[in-house]
């Protein structure tokens, strides 16, 4: 069911299938045209964040890059996806969280740019693994459009459950962001110089 009919059925639809509607909605809004294995990974990454698990945030991003950094083979491709994946999704899909606690979101877009990077370089030098060598190469590169479609599946969620544009409109007058303004405008808000808005 899109957006623009009323809230997604969260409780009546597989996650997957919900996301994948949502995503394809943002990548519609956003003008953003990824690899039909980046989109697949947008969808995936969503699908999994709803799904109880261990809880990664005991460790800073950069404590996580380290370590990730430190280790050898399977378990270093497994913690650079973890931190890439978990970078991507709060700097996305949450970046309101991010704004409210210590972490910076522009260092928390890099880290996540460098761990899929990282993870490119180290599946690049096994022939099986060429595929997903190029998905994270393309993760790594586009990392702010992507992290943009994850922002604006959270936003559309968010308004569509709560009060509408005002958190996204209050964000866009604390943090003045260029990506935040545009969401307001593809909303049909005219947003002028002097920070108030019309409808």
């Amino acid at each position: 069911m899109p957006l623009d009919h009323g809230p997604p059925l969260i409780d009546r639809m597989p996650p997957r299938m919900l996301f994948a509607e949502l995503v394809a909605g943002a990548l519609d809004r956003t003008g953003v045209a990824p690899s039909p294995h980046a989109a697949a990974y947008l969808v995936d990454l969503l699908a999994e964040a709803v799904r109880p698990g261990p809880d990664p945030a005991a460790e800073t991003f950069t404590e996580g890059l380290m370590r990730a950094r430190s280790e050898r083979g399977g378990e270093r491709a497994s913690r650079l996806r973890a931190l890439g994946d978990r970078a991507l999704f709060l700097s996305g899909y949450f970046v309101d969280s991010l704004e409210r606690c210590t972490a910076n979101p522009g260092w928390v877009a890099e880290v996540g740019r460098i761990a899929y990077s990282d993870l490119s370089s180290l599946l690049s030098r096994r022939q099986a693994a060429w595929t997903g060598s190029r998905l994270y190469r393309e993760l790594a590169e586009r990392f702010p459009q992507y992290s943009e479609v994850l922002t604006e599946v959270g936003d559309g969620v968010r308004a569509a459950t709560t009060s509408g544009l005002a958190p996204l409109f209050e964000r866009y007058l604390r943090l003045g962001r260029g990506v935040d303004r545009r969401r307001l405008v593809r909303r049909g808000l005219v947003v002028p110089e002097d920070g108030g808005f019309v409808q």
